[in-house]
């Protein structure tokens, strides 16, 4: 299995340091600012206008809702598949086990 998932995991490092270089902020005088791809996609907005809007928006709320959903059909989908049922429910691993793991060279 590790082998079908080695070009996702690929894939999802160089997205994952692309996004990383799309999101960086940079400290000024004005305050935290976005760069300009980031600012552009966000309809002009700055970073300052971007954290207001979500903060009215309440996305914190939206994103902990969103986050139940999901673990929610985690739950489901354990209970509904027979070999994810008959799994031994033992200590979870750690973080580094998961990341070597799953870590492709």
């Amino acid at each position: 299995m590790a082998r079908h998932l080695a070009p996702s995991h690929r894939n999802g490092r160089i997205y994952k340091e692309q996004t990383l270089r799309e999101m960086h902020l940079e400290r000024t005088a004005d305050g935290w600012q976005c760069r300009e791809e980031l600012r552009h996609a966000a309809g002009g907005l700055s970073y300052a206008q971007m954290v207001e809007a979500a903060e009215a928006a309440d996305f914190r709320r939206a994103l902990w809702q969103i986050a139940e959903s999901i673990a929610d059909l985690f739950g489901t989908v354990a209970f509904l598949v027979s070999q994810l049922r008959e799994m031994p429910s033992g200590p979870a691993p750690t973080w580094e086990e998961l990341t070597s793991r799953w870590r492709v060279s």
